[in-house]
């Protein structure tokens, strides 16, 4: 810290305002003035630079440190030896509480001096009085404060103190100039540009147009007046135009787009809707789907282009999707029937349509992709997506039947006949059926294997038909009686 406080001590010396820097900002207006010089003559700043000059100000003070060490270091001396067919330069002694000896030495100074600041100085030298209000219109705070006043009367302040930045302002920045411009008027409303011709600035140059383009000739706009302000790398700016591109103002422009798009794969119900303004009516349409219309409908997905064109043959393109949901895909996993017990069941896997989906196999709608219980038989069931988009299964459940088994007495026991038949003929015949009788408080007498036994006891019989080849079964009972 102490380092750069002796370093600003080195550069500036205060003139006691409360303010720590000049308060004229660059590119501002450059008061006029006009002083006597130490000479007894006099100095118009206006008057010095005419039409077409640049001025030089050294406001500085005798007692300066950091002024004597710029005012020996002969720069602008040089600026005035080897420029002046193009700049004025001249010395201005801003503090009021010194006296005009303090510029020629020690001797009769009142307010302290570094030296003799007239000798070998061949530019004017003023000592200014706070009566002619010189320092206040340039706001001075510090000393030296170096300003160049352009040709055209606004203030930039010097900050690097050397010859050639003095020489780059001077022969290079104050130079800046836009020499031509090549106005093309705008047909279509975007169509107009303006080319302009840049000489001088020093270093690259930037550019700000008044409808917010940075480059250096504006392109693609529409009729208007338009001003662009160039800046050199000194921080040199300056304003130039107005340009006028005649012409149309503003070219046709969509200002909205409706796109309906498809609920369902395969629809043809998408449409297209456009909101237009500028140009030059009566419009012309043409989409790529042959239409001349400005609206289109009954659009199957897809994609479109229009070419609208106005009255003057200007042509604005525009393209839009007309987009489906996935095609609506649903596999499926089928349980059979078995033995007539009406366990079949049916599990979906949908995809595409929107989700969530519903399912209907007759009973109303349900979320879950799977239904149980079935017979065997065909079926359809209907899958719905949350745009009622609709896909029918149909699918069959296959079964197996289960043989019958039917059981009957052909007498009963008593003193005639001491063992009965009971029957299970009526029941399903074949080889591949296989017959097992049982009983818990009865008798059988003959082979349990046999569709029909012999039995010498009162009680239940019970028949089981068995099919080998399913494994599917029946059983019937019945009582024998004594």
């Amino acid at each position: 810290m102490k380092i750069k406080f002796i370093l600003l001590v080195l550069f500036l010396c205060s003139t006691g305002s409360n303010t720590a820097f000049a308060q004229l900002s660059n590119g501002s207006p450059a008061p006029d003035f006009a002083v006597t010089t130490i000479t007894g003559g006099s100095y118009s700043l206006y008057g010095a630079m005419g039409a077409n000059k640049a001025a030089c100000l050294d406001f500085m003070a005798t007692w300066c440190g950091p002024c004597w060490s710029f005012h020996q270091s002969g720069v602008l001396e040089s600026v005035y030896a080897n420029l002046s067919s193009e700049t004025t330069v001249v010395m201005l002694e801003a503090d009021y509480n010194t006296n005009t000896s303090c510029l020629y030495g020690p001797s009769g100074c009142v307010g302290g001096t570094q030296g003799n600041w007239v000798s070998g100085t061949l530019y004017p030298i003023c000592d200014l009085q706070s009566g002619d209000g010189v320092r206040e219109s340039y706001q001075i705070n510090y000393f030296p404060t170096l300003y160049v006043i352009s040709p055209d009367k606004r203030v930039w302040e010097i900050i690097s103190r050397s010859y050639s930045n003095y020489e780059n302002w001077i022969t290079k920045s104050f130079k800046l100039n836009v020499v031509s411009a090549n106005i093309t008027n705008s047909i279509c409303g975007n169509d107009g540009k303006v080319d302009i011709n840049v000489t001088g600035g020093y270093g690259s140059l930037d550019y700000s147009w008044s409808n917010g383009a940075t480059s250096q000739d504006l392109t693609n706009v529409g009729a208007g007046t338009y001003e662009v302000t160039i800046t050199d790398n000194n921080g040199y700016f300056k304003e130039f135009g107005p340009y006028t591109v005649s012409g149309t103002q503003k070219g046709m422009e969509i200002l909205s787009t409706n796109v309906q798009h498809n609920l369902c794969h395969g629809d043809a119900a998408g449409s297209i809707q456009i909101d237009l303004d500028y140009g030059t009516p009566p419009y012309r349409f043409l989409w790529s789907n042959g239409s001349i219309d400005q609206n289109i409908e009954n659009l199957p997905a897809g994609n479109y282009s229009l070419t609208i064109t106005d009255a003057l043959n200007c042509k604005l393109y525009k393209s839009a999707q007309i987009t489906q949901p996935a095609k609506l895909l649903a596999d499926f996993d089928v349980v059979d029937e078995t033995c007539n017990d009406e366990n079949g069941g049916i599990v979906f896997q949908t995809t595409g349509g929107v989700q969530p989906y519903r399912y209907n196999i007759g009973f109303g709608d349900q979320s879950y992709p799977e239904f149980g219980g079935l017979a065997a038989g065909n079926y359809s069931v209907t899958i719905q997506d949350r745009n009622d988009c609709e896909l029918v299964v149909r699918f069959e459940i296959n079964g197996t039947n289960k043989p019958e088994a039917l059981t009957q007495i052909s007498s009963h026991i008593n003193c005639v006949n001491d063992t009965v038949s009971v029957l299970g003929e009526g029941s399903t015949q074949g080889l591949h059926l296989k017959y097992e009788w049982s009983t818990q408080n009865g008798k059988i007498v003959s082979n349990p294997s046999q569709v029909n036994i012999e039995v010498d006891k009162k009680g239940w019989y019970v028949l089981k038909v068995t099919d080998l080849n399913t494994y599917c079964y029946d059983k019937d009972s019945i009582l024998s009686m004594i």
